[in-house]
């Protein structure tokens, strides 16, 4: 994976949306054409990154736009749970993504 559009494909296929890519366009509230561009290598607008990062646990600005992790305790977690994901369904994962985000809230 050497752009950013590959990874955040990679990204929605982690959490089940590869084929919902409307749904997550308008949870983020980013165009469906326009996200449908980001995907296909279009240069994101920081208000795209800050959502994108904001709506999928884990993903990090640095991993998205450069392809590098942090190595910290947390990233490791999230790794796991990545692993972990690969084995749900896709309304499991959509149900546990709207549970970290309430989350995140509090």
């Amino acid at each position: 994976m050497t752009t950013p559009a590959e990874r955040l494909l990679l990204t929605l296929k982690q959490f089940g949306y590869h084929r919902k890519q409307g749904i997550i366009a308008a949870r983020i509230n980013i165009n469906a054409s326009r996200f449908s561009r980001i995907l296909g290598g279009a240069p994101m607008y920081d208000y795209e990154l800050t959502a994108l990062v904001h709506y999928f646990p884990g993903l990090t600005y640095e991993w998205l736009l450069e392809g590098r992790r942090p190595t910290d305790e947390f990233s490791r977690a999230i790794d796991s749970l990545h692993i972990h994901m690969n084995t749900m369904t896709p309304e499991a994962k959509m149900e546990l993504i709207e549970l970290l985000r309430e989350q995140e809230d509090n």
